[in-house]
């Protein structure tokens, strides 16, 4: 009898390894920076997207606009999401454009279903990473910490959120004048 305590002992153990190791990968354990800047104009070309933040259709946003820059004219590309709403505040509902942050200003034609706009320059907090997005939920608590212990008021809308990489994740959060 004993032996099979042993053994569920052991599998219970192995899958928190497991669980753990799969965490650090993803950089659940890595530390944010912050900093105050000036961002400059910045141009985006972004599907509109207002609904439910769990909503399927919020997901297909992203994988479209990924496919434009890997597939597709904007490989110069970044993956990126502007919310003009703080979705926490509303009842898990999201207004945001998902799209494809650029550095140069926006030419050619636009994919169906695709606007253009421009991101005026702004004094943000810009927040870096190094983990997957998924397990890096932190940085908007750690943008707030950073806020309070400088004595800055943010705005909770227009906020920027960058995806340069699969382990890379950035927020620029803009300051109250």
């Amino acid at each position: 009898m004993k032996k099979h305590y042993y053994i569920i002992f052991g599998v219970i153990l192995f899958i928190a390894a497991v669980a753990v190791g799969f965490y650090v990968n993803m950089g659940g354990f890595a530390k944010s920076t912050s900093i105050v800047t000036n961002s400059g104009k910045q141009y985006m070309v972004a599907q509109h997207y207002k609904g439910k933040l769990k909503d399927k259709a919020f997901a297909t946003s992203f994988a479209t606009a990924a496919d434009l820059i890997q597939k597709g004219p904007y490989k110069k590309g970044v993956l990126a999401a502007y919310y003009l709403n703080d979705p926490d505040k509303n009842d898990g509902v999201v207004d945001a454009y998902v799209g494809v942050l650029l550095v140069d200003s926006i030419g050619g034609t636009l994919p169906t279903n695709f606007e253009s706009f421009t991101i005026p320059a702004r004094k943000v907090i810009q927040t870096k990473i190094k983990a997957h997005f998924s397990v890096a939920s932190k940085i908007y608590t750690d943008v707030k910490t950073y806020a309070k212990a400088h004595k800055l008021n943010i705005k909770s809308v227009e906020v920027l959120e960058v995806y340069p990489s699969e382990k890379e994740f950035e927020l620029e959060t803009p300051l109250l004048k």
